[in-house]
């Protein structure tokens, strides 16, 4: 995903979303909302939905709304998967450096292991 100078994710309209959602008059809005909605609060810049909406020129009443479009939970757990797997190779990353630490859990060795498909507990047991 690409960011903005202010380090704000930026996904293009039309590469995730269909040209029309049905039951939406304002489809950029739209997109735009379900954007700032999959972003962690922290990471908004802009931080409640009543000023999101007074800068896209939204009623908060009609994103109240939108939050209840029969597709908008299932397009903001698409945007948020895909922060996910852009994130992955961090993850592990940061898994590795904890396991090579003096912070390191089991928990957290049980996790990279599963992560590499190297599940020594279950592969002990089933010998």
């Amino acid at each position: 995903m690409e960011k903005n100078t202010e380090g704000e994710i930026q996904i293009p309209i039309c590469a995730n979303f269909p040209q029309i959602v049905e039951g939406v008059y304002r489809q950029a809005e739209f997109v735009e909302f379900i954007i700032w909605s999959s972003t962690p609060k922290r990471l908004r810049k802009l931080k409640t939905q009543k000023s999101f909406g007074l800068s896209v020129g939204i009623d908060e009443s009609t994103l109240t709304s939108w939050k209840r479009h029969p597709q908008f939970s299932s397009f903001v757990w698409q945007i948020m998967k895909e922060r996910v797997r852009d994130e992955i190779p961090n993850i592990v990353d940061n898994l590795c450096w904890k396991a090579n630490s003096e912070k390191v859990s089991t928990k957290d060795v049980d996790t990279l292991l599963k992560i590499a498909d190297m599940d020594f507990i279950s592969d002990k047991n089933n010998k």
